[in-house]
């Protein structure tokens, strides 16, 4: 298993928001594959898969959380 954890989008960024999903809750996908838009201070950034495979979501869209939070699961 593999975990997505939140991004540091910007240097100075300690918290981020997850504004959307662009994949749904037990799809497959493959690793580079663009999974949800990510909003930090300054910037808005894409999460990419980290590594392929069925994916658990484990965060709403539109939630603020610390940089680092496990976001996912991919397995």
């Amino acid at each position: 298993m593999t975990d997505v954890f939140a991004p540091r989008v910007d240097p100075s960024t300690e918290t981020v928001r997850l504004l959307k999903w662009k994949v749904k809750n037990g799809d497959v996908v493959d690793q580079g594959e663009s999974l949800a838009s990510i909003e930090g201070a300054k910037t808005t950034f894409d999460l990419k898969a980290p590594a392929s495979g069925k994916i658990k979501l484990l965060v709403q869209e539109g939630a603020r959380v610390k940089v680092g939070t496990k976001v996912a699961e991919i397995a």
